[in-house]
């Protein structure tokens, strides 16, 4: 079953679920800069022991990726 998380957010659902599956362009960043509360909501997912897979469609190595989030502030 699917939910409409924009009004509730990942937090009216996040202790139902061990694993999230997260875009990052759109979500995580809009292609320039980091969206703050979403790196608050990755650090959230962190300190409950949640885990988190970043998904992209990104036409870029992995590692081109991973470097581009860690300096823009991603751990």
């Amino acid at each position: 079953m699917s939910k409409n998380l924009d009004e509730s957010g990942l937090k009216s659902i996040f202790r139902e679920y061990d694993l999230f599956f997260i875009d990052i362009w759109g979500v995580v960043h809009n292609g320039i800069k980091l969206y703050e509360n979403a790196v608050k909501v990755l650090n959230e997912l962190s300190n409950n022991e949640k885990k988190f897979i970043l998904l992209t469609n990104a036409p870029r190595p992995n590692l081109t990726v991973i470097n581009t989030l860690k300096k823009n502030g991603i751990k």
